[in-house]
């Protein structure tokens, strides 16, 4: 006898709430769009479809053979556009009727009385040092149309556009990364610009609106701090100490001597042993690294940092990667 495993799945039966439903409007020259959200996919064909215009009443006017609806970004939100001289104002009525959502649940209430708000500008949530060259700048919507000239940058005396913008959309915001020319760079990792400002009628959010002008005066800090100079800065003697500068004052996460664990150390091709051969610290905004092991003169000894956990700057950014090659003297 050849036994046959069936798999089954069962569709949502939950119906969907048309008091979550929100709606959102914008009065152009000549059209009035509303925007219509649901809360999860709904129908699209049929009587209780959200693309059916017998269903919205928009401020006492039902939809007629000039006006269109159409699926907007998905299925769980719709735009209506109304042609004709036809405005809005934030309050006005929007009547839908009994819809029902992909899976054919149709709502419990016959309908729902929504009030419209006109669609708000986006706006700049914040702007975030990445490193010399980028910043990073998060809107609370999404944004359809960008460019490196949208954006205006001051630091050290000089303004100029972005060189350069590459956009991604992260929960429904856009984050605008943009590259720096070389006279607004900064200058350290503890540097922030003196000004941001959006240029007026160059961005364009996903609802054909642009952005309205605006300058930014605060930064959050996001560039990680590196260590100051290479090889031939440092030196190590029998003692085993040496104190390693940063480019910014840093601080230890946690209790002193946690730094120890950021680090790898070599002596003569041997892997020493934290807080047993050697230990490390913060020291007046620096780190202090002792070698306990006992060391020789002509010793090499290896100082590494990778993925730091503990070494931050005052606004918890792990330093950067780094590696010493020295020789004890």
């Amino acid at each position: 006898i050849k036994t046959v495993t069936l798999s089954f799945s069962k569709e949502d039966e939950t119906p969907p709430s048309l008091n979550d439903v929100e709606a959102e409007f914008i009065n152009g020259d000549e059209e009035v769009y509303v925007y219509v959200m649901f809360p999860e996919n709904m129908s699209i064909s049929g009587t209780y479809s959200v693309l059916n215009k017998d269903n919205y009443i928009v401020d006492g006017r039902t939809l007629d053979s000039d006006d269109s609806i159409s699926l907007y970004g998905g299925r769980d939100a719709v735009k209506i556009t109304i042609e004709g001289s036809f405005t809005l104002s934030d309050g006005d009525d929007l009547e839908i009727a009994r819809m029902a959502d992909e899976d054919g649940n149709l709502s419990t209430q016959l309908y729902k009385v929504l009030n419209m708000y006109e669609v708000e500008s986006l706006e700049i949530i914040s702007v975030k040092t990445l490193d010399k060259s980028h910043l990073e700048i998060e809107f609370n919507g999404e944004l359809d149309t960008y460019s490196a000239s949208a954006f205006e940058v001051e630091n050290n005396g000089s303004t100029g556009i972005f060189a350069s913008v590459s956009h991604k959309v992260d929960d429904g915001h856009s984050i605008i990364t943009g590259a720096l020319k070389s006279s607004q760079q900064l200058t350290s990792s503890s540097d922030l610009p003196d000004s941001l400002m959006i240029v007026e009628e160059k961005l364009v959010d996903d609802k054909g609106q642009y952005v309205d002008e605006d300058t930014i005066n605060s930064f959050e800090d996001g560039y990680a701090p590196s260590l100051e100079g290479d090889d031939e800065d440092y030196e190590i003697f029998v003692d085993g100490e040496i104190d390693l500068i940063f480019d910014e004052t840093i601080f230890e996460v946690g209790s002193t001597g946690t730094a120890t664990f950021d680090f790898d150390v070599w002596v003569e091709g041997s892997k020493l042993t934290p807080a047993t051969d050697f230990e490390a610290e913060e020291n007046a905004g620096e780190i202090t690294l002792t070698i306990t092991d006992d060391l020789e003169v002509d010793d090499e000894v290896i100082i590494r940092v990778t993925n730091a956990d503990y070494i931050v700057d005052g606004n918890d950014n792990p330093v950067n990667d780094f590696e010493l090659t020295l020789t004890v003297e």
